[in-house]
Parts: C-alpha cells; sequence; structure tokens
C-alpha cells in the first residue's frame, strides 16, 4: 500500500506513452455531438464561432420545452418552440453565406416539417 502512489504514476506514464489522453469525462459520442465551446463567444470569436452559440442556444430551448409540448401542449411550452424555431431559421437565413448550403436546406427542411407540425398540433389541441 505504501508503494500504491509509485505505482500508479508508473501506470499513468505508461498509459500516456501508449497514447492515452485526459479527457473532460464525457463519452466519444458526447464529444462528438456537443463539442465543449464556450456559452457565449467573445466579441472578437469568428463569425461562425457566434453563429454556432446561437443555433446552440436555441436547439437547447427546443429541447427544454419538447417534453412540454408533446406530453401536455402546455401553452407557454408551444410558444417558447415557436419562437425557438422562428429564431432558429432566422440566423440560418442571417447566417446563409457562411455556412454550406445544402446543410441550410436540410435544416429548413426539417424545420418546415417535425417541429412546425408538432407545434401546429399541439396548439390545436389547447
Amino acid at each position: 500500500m505504501a508503494d500504491e502512489p509509485r505505482r500508479l504514476a508508473a501506470l499513468e506514464r505508461r498509459l500516456c506513452k501508449a497514447g492515452a489522453r485526459a479527457t473532460d469525462g464525457r463519452s466519444k459520442l458526447r464529444r462528438v455531438l456537443d463539442p465543449a465551446e464556450p456559452e457565449h463567444p467573445g466579441k472578437r470569436a469568428p463569425a461562425v464561432a457566434q453563429v454556432r452559440a446561437l443555433l446552440r442556444a436555441q436547439y437547447e430551448q427546443l429541447l427544454r420545452h419538447d417534453p412540454g409540448v408533446r406530453v401536455g401542449g402546455e401553452p407557454e411550452d408551444v410558444h417558447a418552440m415557436r419562437v425557438a424555431v422562428r429564431r432558429l431559421r432566422a440566423v440560418l437565413r442571417a447566417a446563409r453565406p457562411l455556412l454550406d448550403p445544402e446543410w441550410v436546406e436540410d435544416c429548413a427542411r426539417s424545420s418546415n416539417g417535425s417541429a412546425i407540425t408538432l407545434l401546429r398540433s399541439a396548439t390545436s389541441t389547447c
């Protein structure tokens, strides 16, 4: 037991030599889907980072209000989700020159489809 710290240090060196790297504790999939970035990039951050932060914020709003819309059709959740979809579409329109045109079109089709349909059906049941 007394030599345990020494043995752990030796093990760490061996793992690092073999290519092991420290992580923030998230799985590989989570790191790909949600890269660690500041929530609010600084004023000097590239435009793409600003757009990414805006898109992420609206996406998080969609996720936050999705259960209330799907389960209960709560008017506050429906309204918040509609606002998030409108803002997403506005960001996509404004940032179009910075983004891949095919990706923007796919996003626009998706937002016109499932989210809008879901919101309309939830609104009609309220």
